[in-house]
């Protein structure tokens, strides 16, 4: 029997999410397994929780390859739901026998987002992991920061840690560094960013294409950059904890900043999304998937929606 992601982790409770699994089903099971451990940790309780509008819950298009096959995405919002942090994701598979097999080629994208509101001094946890036709995989995995110069707001025993777990990651051959980052986007990667492209070919100095490391590319997607997100997003809410915490204080609530910081907070949170809703790369995508009325909607409603423009 094939494993199925628990249907009560969903905000969405009737999104039907299909017997399928693509490449990064199994981050967004993780990450929903343990963000639902996380709330029984602080004895937060299933309450009322935002909705994705039911039109944007998921979709679907037809794929070229395997026949019969489709292209679907799934939105949907952390549950329970933590008023201070804004939590969704959204899931692309490329799902064969119109979404009832496995299958790891074709288009897999998952997009995946905690983000604090102002009153809580952290980053924003983010993960853009692309896999595209060709075995070519795109893959950042970060602790965003909202202030320029890179400043992470992170306590220093968390940014100690992490620190070491990209240290660890970075240094390993089967993870090369992605390349430059463009200017405009730079101001939001830490320099604790995974960033790392992996497969595809290249010309070589004859000019003919080579596998650079295609073969073993989708093996260290679902292996080593698995584990990777695993321990990114295990000491994002063990930090997230902290905080909550009051800096370390059980049981007190999240220590009150002052009025200028909250200020530059809440100026930073909004310009961090009207950035990504502006610039989001997936949304030539999108379109040619799903329409631009679904895209638009679902950039500014779900993925960076204005009411989180606090």
């Amino acid at each position: 029997m094939k494993s199925r992601v628990p249907t009560k982790l969903f905000a969405d409770n009737n999104v039907d999410v299909g017997d399928g699994r693509g490449t990064y089903r199994p981050f967004v099971e993780y990450a929903l397994k343990s963000w639902s451990e996380f709330a029984s940790h602080r004895d937060i309780r299933e309450g009322e929780i935002p909705s994705v509008p039911e039109d944007l819950r998921s979709n679907s298009s037809p794929s070229k390859y395997p026949p019969g096959s489709e292209v679907r995405i799934t939105a949907g919002l952390m549950n329970p739901n933590i008023p201070t942090v804004y939590g969704r994701y959204a899931l692309i598979e490329t799902l064969g026998d119109a979404g009832a097999t496995d299958y790891f080629g074709g288009i897999q994208v998952l997009n995946f987002v905690l983000m604090p509101s102002p009153e809580i001094s952290m980053p924003v946890f983010g993960a853009d992991v692309v896999s595209l036709p060709g075995d070519k995989h795109l893959i950042v995995i970060d602790f965003q920061p909202l202030r320029d110069g890179g400043y992470l707001d992170l306590h220093p025993k968390y940014e100690g840690k992490l620190r070491e777990i990209h240290e660890r990651y970075s240094q390993l051959d089967i993870l090369p560094w992605g390349g430059d980052i463009p200017d405009a986007a730079s101001r939001y990667f830490s320099k604790y960013a995974l960033w790392t492209r992996l497969g595809g070919s290249k010309g070589n100095t004859d000019g003919e294409k080579t596998d650079t490391n295609s073969n073993d590319a989708l093996h260290t997607v679902q292996t080593t950059l698995y584990h990777a997100f695993c321990e990114y997003f295990d000491l994002y809410l063990e930090a997230l904890d902290h905080e909550l915490s009051g800096g370390g204080e059980a049981g007190n609530e999240a220590v009150a900043l002052s009025s200028d910081q909250l200020s530059d907070r809440k100026i930073s949170l909004t310009g961090y999304l009207n950035y990504r809703s502006e610039n989001d790369p997936a949304r030539p995508m999108l379109r040619r998937l799903y329409g631009d009325t679904f895209c638009e909607r679902l950039i500014s409603e779900v993925l960076f929606p204005a009411g989180a423009r606090m």
